[in-house]
């Protein structure tokens, strides 16, 4: 074959091969809107998800971006927008706090499909001054009944739940438990362990279940390593429980109850949860398995066989940090606090370990990109190779 044919058909072959790689959704999708000026990419490492998990919600803290953001994203993060990896689906987000000030943020997103095997790509957008977005609770699936990110709203009384059916949590009074303390997550509130507690009215969707799950973190402040008896994280009296120190001495471990014509509960955990360190905690039951469960830091600790159950019902109300008005008090912090109407595999729950205790080795952040760049830049590096 004559030689300068050979070497155009070289030619021709790099400039299909480096189009395509150009064109791939993971190096530069279109663009979702041309009022927003700037987008960073967001990229979930699979190792850290557990499985392909459908309408999984995940976590941003915004406090891991670098000044090129803060410098370009308005006051209020208003102008903030999630989209797949083909750069233009927007996403459900929610965000929960944001400082530009402070360069602090909360940020929740829900991914139609996080893949376990494959690194998953998504897009924030931002820089848009005259853009008004606004937190979507539909972010989080519809099998959420609660989520409280236990942020004290500005009239310093309710905790804010950012689930669609609005059961605020209440404070004993002013003060009571401490507001603001630093959280897992961002701020929490500190309980006293004598008196302190947050109330919520009667959560009817949790009446007669028959599959749950409850979630969120603890840091115990009491004595160390001794909670000295039960100690609740959240409870719905005659329906579940939730907490840690049902155990005998030093009674420091884990333990999820629910109520189904007499108490039934998981056993015990085997960490020690009142370390002083946040620990999240985790109770699941599932009459499609009959299993009643409780995990730590992700990992499933113990569990016990319970047949045919379904949660009773009544007018209870629900208590943050406390039995009642007057028993069995957590000393600490608690925060992101969560309850489903499902079994959360234990995929979903590592996951969620792994997404919430460390953010920034679930995701990389990739650099700041500007409208047209990227495709600019492609189209030179196309025009130079291609002659």
């Amino acid at each position: 074959m004559n030689s300068s044919i050979t070497l155009a058909i070289n030619r021709l072959t790099v400039l299909v091969v480096l189009f395509a790689v150009q064109l791939a959704p993971d190096v530069s999708g279109g663009w979702y809107d041309n009022n927003w000026t700037y987008r960073q990419k967001i990229i979930v490492d699979s190792v850290k998800v557990l499985a392909d998990l459908t309408d999984y919600p995940i976590y941003v803290n915004l406090d891991n971006f670098t000044s090129v953001f803060w410098s370009n994203v308005k006051s209020d993060g208003s102008d903030i927008v999630i989209t797949a990896a083909d750069g233009t689906t927007k996403l459900k987000r929610e965000l929960r706090h944001f400082s530009v000030g402070s360069t602090v943020g909360e940020l929740h997103f829900k991914s139609p499909n996080l893949d376990g095997d494959t690194n998953s790509i998504f897009y924030i957008y931002y820089s848009y001054a005259s853009a008004s977005e606004v937190s979507d609770t539909n972010t989080w699936n519809p099998n959420y009944i609660t989520v409280w990110h236990m942020l004290d709203s500005s009239d310093g009384t309710r905790y804010i739940e950012s689930a669609r059916w609005n059961y605020f949590g209440t404070e004993k009074g002013p003060g009571e438990p401490v507001e603001n303390a630093v959280g897992k997550i961002y701020e929490a509130p500190d309980f006293d362990g004598s008196n302190d507690y947050i109330v919520s009215s009667d959560i009817n969707e949790i009446d007669g279940l028959t599959a749950i799950t409850v979630e969120g973190w603890g840091k115990w402040e009491g004595t160390l390593n001794n909670m000295g008896g039960a100690r609740e994280v959240i409870r719905k009296d005659l329906v579940f429980a939730f907490g840690g120190g049902w155990d005998a001495a030093p009674q420091n471990l884990a333990k999820f109850w629910i109520y189904s014509a007499g108490w039934l509960n998981s056993g015990d955990g085997t960490t020690d949860i009142a370390d002083g360190n946040f620990h999240y905690l985790a109770g699941t039951y599932d009459q499609t398995s009959d299993q009643l469960r409780i995990y730590v830091d992700g990992a499933r600790e113990n569990q016990s066989n319970q047949v045919n159950k379904t949660l009773s019902s009544n007018t209870s109300l629900a208590y943050l940090g406390a039995h009642t008005a007057a028993a069995e008090f957590w000393n600490g912090l608690l925060d992101e606090i969560r309850v489903s109407s499902v079994a959360r595999d234990s995929s979903w729950i590592a996951t969620c370990y792994n997404n919430l205790n460390s953010p920034s080795t679930f995701y990389a952040i990739g650099n700041q990109e500007t409208q047209g760049a990227a495709h600019n830049a492609r189209r030179e590096r196309l025009i130079r190779i291609g002659g």
